[in-house]
């Protein structure tokens, strides 16, 4: 890996395809030279920052690392770093905020508490997966999208971050919160269903509640906004415009096996089929317009993918054809 795609992934300058391979690069090259030579040249080209924002970066940059590697490598990786970094900033966008890191601040302080006893857990890409919290919580992880919870804390804090898209059946707990972070969203519950799709491919991120109460905390390009939702609703934010849009599907309950998007666009159910049935899908020729189109499908997990996109072809004037193990869905001649 050279200097320009070690910096292009963690500022977040990178395509799926270049995220996933730097992400298995650094998962065996954690403890190399050339990690440490690569980390040292990164630090050194960005820019100094306010002390203020050191320890709480520090802390985000470390799960991040985590949420790669697994926690072992923690206390390894920091010692690599500090050594490397002397006194440096790194900003990382690709957690979807600044984060800045400088290490003269420390040197008389004692070694802050950090979250090394981190939990990853991931579900591969056409598959779902099934996790048992350790309150009980039930998380539904679908294809490619991982959590990750800091064991040492989980008891007291009820805390995951998602990396993906996600079904949570939250177990009730006196009266203490369930805290879902996902990248520029907090979502808290208490004793609630619901789905949340955050993955980087989408444009939108949305939630849609089963049952409960939720509290949704977006803030997607200066616009910071609580929403309270109710059973049935389903929020949808766009991630360049920060645009929110409420939507109330009443049959929608606990009970409810259905997979549901209201008013989400063509590219986004693509994106979210392709990660479900570990397919590529393709929308060939000029079909931006169908891209762009809003649908709403409803779809039980069961249905063969053969049969949802059937249904999307149909409202869009669309045909199916498979080549080179790729579905291709063209305009009909």
């Amino acid at each position: 890996m050279d200097k320009t795609e070690f910096e292009n992934y963690f500022t977040g300058k990178c395509t799926d395809e270049q995220r996933m391979a730097a992400e298995q690069w650094i998962n065996a090259n954690i403890e190399t030279e050339e990690f440490a030579r690569l980390s040292r040249e990164m630090l050194e080209n960005m820019p100094f920052s306010d002390p203020s924002e050191t320890r709480r970066a520090y802390r985000q940059l470390n799960r991040r690392i985590a949420s790669i590697c697994g926690a072992s490598i923690l206390p390894r990786w920091r010692k690599r770093l500090r050594q490397a970094a002397g006194i440096a900033a790194v900003a990382a966008l690709g957690f979807g905020c600044a984060i800045f890191i400088t290490f003269d601040k420390w040197k008389n302080e004692p070694e802050p508490q950090l979250l090394t006893e981190l939990v990853q857990q991931y579900c591969r890409r056409g598959a779902s997966r099934n996790i048992l919290l350790p309150d009980s919580t039930i998380v539904t992880l679908f294809g490619d999208s991982r959590i990750v919870y800091d064991r040492n804390t989980f008891d007291d804090m009820r805390q995951v971050w998602l990396f993906g898209d996600a079904f949570f059946d939250v177990a009730k707990q006196g009266g203490s919160s369930f805290d879902v972070k996902c990248i520029n969203t907090d979502v808290r519950v208490f004793g609630t269903s619901f789905e949340v799709l955050s993955h980087d491919a989408d444009e939108n991120f949305e939630v849609s509640l089963y049952s409960g109460s939720v509290r949704v905390t977006p803030c997607y390009n200066g616009h910071s906004d609580t929403l309270r939702l109710h059973p049935g609703d389903v929020v949808r934010i766009d991630k360049q415009s920060g645009t929110i849009t409420r939507h109330t599907v009443p049959w929608l309950g606990k009970d409810s096996t259905d997979v549901v998007y209201i008013g989400s666009k063509v590219s986004d159910i693509l994106s979210r089929l392709e990660r479900r049935y570990n397919k590529t899908i393709v929308l060939q020729g000029h079909t931006q317009e169908v891209a762009d189109t809003r649908l709403n499908l409803i779809y039980h997990p069961t249905d063969s993918l053969e049969t949802i996109l059937s249904a999307i072809c149909e409202f869009s004037d669309l045909h199916i054809t498979e080549q080179n193990e790729e579905i291709i869905l063209s305009q009909k001649p």
